[in-house]
């Protein structure tokens, strides 16, 4: 979308039903793009396991990058967001 200013140039598909999938049947498809794809499981899991193992001192680093470089984005607030989700509910190989 416009909002980013720029394309994404890999995928990382998380979560089960990513890691199941074959992914170049996925992108013939029109499921997921033709860009380099990495199905990387069940990242929330490995994210909380981390988190558990981290120090308080990794944890206090983390928590201040986290809180500057996080960017929220308001979907709903885009003007083109409706119309690329609407186009998007149809598959089509090569989207």
């Amino acid at each position: 979308m416009k909002t980013a200013g720029k394309r994404a140039d890999r995928l990382l598909l998380a979560g089960s039903f990513g890691e199941h999938m074959p992914l170049e049947s996925a992108k013939e498809l029109g499921l997921l793009p033709h860009i380099p794809t990495t199905a990387i499981g069940n990242s929330s899991l490995m994210g909380t396991i981390a988190w558990g193992q981290a120090s308080a001192e990794e944890k206090e680093i983390f928590s201040e990058w986290i809180s500057k470089v996080k960017e929220p984005v308001e979907l709903a607030l885009a003007d083109e967001f409706q119309d690329m989700f609407i186009a998007s509910m149809n598959l089509c190989a090569g989207s």
